[in-house]
């Protein structure tokens, strides 16, 4: 457990746990489009971590025909709730059009930003477009988007690390820990 005096992080989800989460996120990817040539579009910034071990597994179970690219997306800012007004702060720079797209993400959790970049990968036809999210915060949905596949269903906690963030800090963290406020 990590601590300052207004907050404590508790470990929530080892490395080791991610690891095999990833892989059966990968295996699941590999059933489904084997052979295929598949466009990854990670979504900045927390998704990156994810999206690089997703894209190693994936090519370790055969598939080689993988690109990637990045959208950018901010929701949160500096706060701990997502603000409900997601804000595109990057596009993707290659034409998907006619492609399979597979829209990776941190986590799901009012599901308006996905559904915006379900909406807007959507508008350029991509010849399939399905999504990925590590997490799925299923209590704070707001909007029904569809989420292919999902690592793990998690309760309403605020979570930091492998990727994720609280204010800028603790993506570099290669386990998973629940911020809890004093």
């Amino acid at each position: 457990m990590v601590g300052t005096k207004n907050y404590t992080i508790e470990n929530f989800i080892t490395a080791t746990e991610l690891d095999a989460m990833v892989q059966d996120v990968a295996q699941q990817i590999v059933r489904d489009f084997a052979g295929q040539e598949i466009v990854l579009v990670g979504v900045l910034d927390g998704a990156f971590v994810f999206l690089h071990h997703l894209a190693q597994a994936l090519f370790n179970l055969g598939m080689e025909h993988i690109t990637i690219d990045f959208v950018g997306l901010d929701t949160y800012g500096a706060g701990t709730v997502s603000s409900g007004e997601p804000k595109i702060t990057k596009d993707i720079k290659r034409d998907i059009k006619g492609k399979t797209v597979i829209l990776v993400d941190d986590i799901v959790d009012s599901g308006f930003s996905l559904s915006i970049l379900q909406a807007m990968l959507g508008a350029r036809l991509p010849k399939k477009l399905v999504s990925a999210a590590l997490f799925s915060k299923d209590a704070r949905r707001k909007i029904q988007v569809p989420v292919e596949y999902i690592g793990r269903h998690i309760p309403d906690e605020f979570v930091i690390g492998y990727g994720l963030d609280f204010d800028g800090r603790y993506r570099e963290l290669p386990y998973v820990g629940i911020v809890k406020f004093s």
